[in-house]
């Protein structure tokens, strides 16, 4: 298990999501909070800012910083929340088997 007071960038599974909804109360931040994910409390939210840092190890998200990337992310790229809610489907599925093992 995965300690969540190691921070947002630990392991390699940090996914850097295009969100133009960032806020305490937005769908997309109350399905993280649904699934478990709470907010990396190292810094706030900003305006101007419309991607958000989602590390799915720790289950650990961060809002972006203007100017600063805060951990390195899976492939070098933002994806979409709806392509980020497709890849975090796959690895849910797979929750708790061994890394090799895909179930049924």
């Amino acid at each position: 298990m995965i300690d969540k007071n190691s921070g947002i960038s630990i392991g390699t599974a940090c996914f850097l999501v295009e969100c133009n909804c960032i806020s305490y109360d937005c769908d997309f931040i109350n399905f993280l909070r649904s699934e478990g994910f709470s907010i990396w409390d190292k810094h706030g939210f900003y305006d101007s800012v419309s991607w958000i840092y989602i590390n799915i190890n720790s289950k650990i998200y961060a809002p972006g910083m203007p100017g600063i990337s805060i951990c390195e992310t899976v492939g070098n790229h933002a994806v979409t929340i709806e392509e980020f809610e497709c890849i975090y489907g796959i690895y849910k599925k797979y929750e708790g088997l061994p890394p090799l093992q895909f179930g049924e």
